[in-house]
């Protein structure tokens, strides 16, 4: 029988498995995309794969929360700088596109996703960097996976 140890910290261990997220939290995301043009401004836009067909509580729902997180400049905490809730179309769609976060200052930073459903909180993705530079018409923006 599996049963759920909590451990300070917020780790969440499986008793007789291996240690791992919570088991109630949504799936990792599965495919992240710059949708935005990369002049228009500094609050990145992005195309998201939602989790699905692995069955509850792994795939993506309604009223899940998108959260996107960098590093300014690689330094400090993280800041979250996307909060996006998820409708029941995005759900049946399974492929979103988000934007309008808090824009970013110059500079490169690291960043990260997951969904996160109530005090559950799934796996991020691995990190990828945001690249901003000003320019004579506007702004660079360079997203890359690292």
């Amino acid at each position: 029988m599996w049963g759920l140890l909590f451990s300070p910290g917020s780790v969440w261990r499986i008793a007789g498995g291996s240690s791992g997220n919570d088991p109630l939290a949504p799936g990792a995301l599965t495919e992240i995309t710059w949708t935005e043009n990369p002049t228009a401004d500094t609050t990145p836009g992005f195309s998201v794969n939602l989790p699905s067909g692995n069955g509850a509580p792994l795939d993506a729902a309604a009223d899940d929360h998108l959260i996107g997180e960098y590093q300014e400049n690689g330094v400090g905490a993280w800041i979250e700088w996307l909060d996006y809730t998820l409708t029941g179309t995005d759900i049946i769609d399974d492929t979103i596109s988000v934007s309008g976060g808090t824009a970013m200052a110059s500079g490169t930073h690291p960043a990260r996703f997951r969904l996160e459903r109530g005090a559950h909180i799934g796996p991020n993705t691995s990190a990828a960097d945001i690249e901003i530079t000003s320019n004579a018409t506007g702004w660079n923006v360079n997203f890359w996976w690292r």
